[in-house]
């Protein structure tokens, strides 16, 4: 099981935290710039805290995602 908690700032700068029952704590950033929104630039730390702790030292990750279906939210056109 899984637990994560990514709280968000302006929807822009994205925080987590999280703990697997497996051993396996995380923590990661991520950041989404308001002139491209469709654009995710993220980094990830995991360190194992279980039995296999002394054979894993850690493991990174970065990753850059795109979402080429991306749609803007619009309520009607009086609102332009």
């Amino acid at each position: 099981m899984d637990v994560t908690l990514t709280p968000g700032w302006q929807q822009m700068l994205y925080l987590e935290l999280g703990y697997r029952t497996s051993g396996v704590m995380l923590g990661g950033v991520s950041i989404r710039p308001k002139q491209i929104p469709q654009l995710k630039v993220a980094y990830t730390y995991e360190r194992t805290t279980g039995d296999f702790s002394g054979y894993n030292s850690g493991s990174h990750e970065i990753s850059i995602s795109f979402d080429f279906v991306y749609r803007v939210r619009n309520v009607g056109p009086r609102f332009f």
